[in-house]
């Protein structure tokens, strides 16, 4: 990789507007695709900017976007202090690797985090808004190998951000877990909002308190009620009356058909472990129904 470092300082930054902004210094796409600074260590840069100044330069490209110091830009400009950046003179091939290099080797990133940066990384398109002027295009196989991630993690994640865009942006910055998010990726949006924010504020334990009370809710609210079920349980007498001959027919005839195409059904459509094991109580549960009323026999082939 032919990589050149021109010894030379860009044009001096100035500092102004609201907010003491920094003008002028875009970030590169490449840059992008990790996950910024906030909070306390955010916080903890600027008092050292302030304290040390600038211990390791910000780089920029010939046409002035950042492509390593994005956290160091944004401490001075927090800081209301001119930054001072050099050149990196390298070719379109080399970029990324080099971006992805530096990042790689200087972060301590979880395998959700790869896999969240692998996902915008393949998602780097041409022509789009975010990535002009781009080199190449990167597949979600080459991105995945690039970050070293199964396709298996990328995908996952990816299905994730296409749901929740503000999911993907907290398994990046190494919030939550990509199976925590895929939980509250199938919420309602409204209370998958909810649980959101409380991640944002921090309160991982508070948001995964609200995740189970709102997926209990999602729960209920999805199944079926019928009046007459619950009419008919709540005046049911205690003990079980044992029905008639003719009512026995009219009321366990359905089931025992049922019973009787199972064979048939099971050798077409075999089922796993798990379901079988439930289809073995059900017709146990079945069968003592049968004989509690005395009136048939019934046998299973």
């Amino acid at each position: 990789m032919d990589v050149a470092l021109v010894v030379e300082t860009a044009p001096e930054i100035t500092i102004g507007g609201s907010g003491g902004k920094c003008l002028g210094l875009p970030f590169h796409p490449f840059a992008d695709i990790f996950p910024l600074m906030d909070g306390n260590d955010f916080a903890r840069l600027v008092a050292d900017i302030k304290t040390h100044g600038l211990r390791e330069p910000i780089m920029t490209t010939r046409d002035g976007r950042i492509v390593d110091g994005r956290n160091r830009y944004r401490a001075f400009v927090a800081a209301s202090i001119a930054p001072r950046t050099e050149i990196l003179d390298i070719d379109d091939a080399g970029l990324l690797s080099w971006v992805l290099s530096r990042n790689l080797h200087r972060r301590h990133l979880t395998t959700a985090q790869r896999a969240a940066i692998a996902a915008d990384l393949a998602n780097l398109k041409h022509g789009g808004e975010q990535a002009a002027n781009l080199p190449l295009a990167i597949s979600q196989a080459k991105a995945a190998k690039m970050l070293k991630v199964s396709p298996r993690s990328l995908r996952s994640v990816s299905a994730i951000k296409d749901a929740a865009p503000q999911l993907h942006a907290l398994i990046k910055a190494g919030k939550i877990s990509t199976h925590l998010a895929a939980k509250i990726a199938g919420l309602t949006e409204d209370h998958r909002n909810t649980v959101v924010e409380l991640v944002q504020n921090g309160d991982l334990t508070g948001a995964k308190a609200e995740l189970k009370a709102k997926l209990k809710l999602s729960v209920d609210d999805r199944r079926p009620k019928s009046k007459t079920a619950a009419t008919a349980a709540k005046t049911a007498p205690k003990k079980r009356a044992k029905p008639t001959a003719n009512g026995f027919a009219a009321v366990y005839g359905p089931l025992l058909a049922e019973l009787e195409a199972l064979p048939e059904r099971l050798a077409s459509s075999p089922l796993s472990p798990d379901n079988t094991l439930a289809l073995s109580m059900a017709l146990r549960e079945a069968l003592a129904l049968f004989e509690s009323t005395g009136s048939t026999t019934v046998q299973i082939a």
